[in-house]
């Protein structure tokens, strides 16, 4: 769990202020979102498996 907030501290801030300059851009927020939940399920992966190794 550590790890989550550590995750949504460093990325938390910059995303909202991406979502908020980029209403009306919806394509953009779309693959933001994508984006970053690749991304955590990635890092969750290769934390889970660091964890378990």
């Amino acid at each position: 769990m550590d790890f989550l907030l550590v995750v949504a501290q460093i990325f938390g801030s910059p995303f909202l202020d991406a979502t908020k300059s980029a209403k009306q851009d919806k394509t953009l927020l779309w693959m933001m979102i994508i984006g970053g939940t690749l991304f955590s399920a990635f890092g969750l992966t290769l934390y889970y498996l660091a964890q378990h190794s």
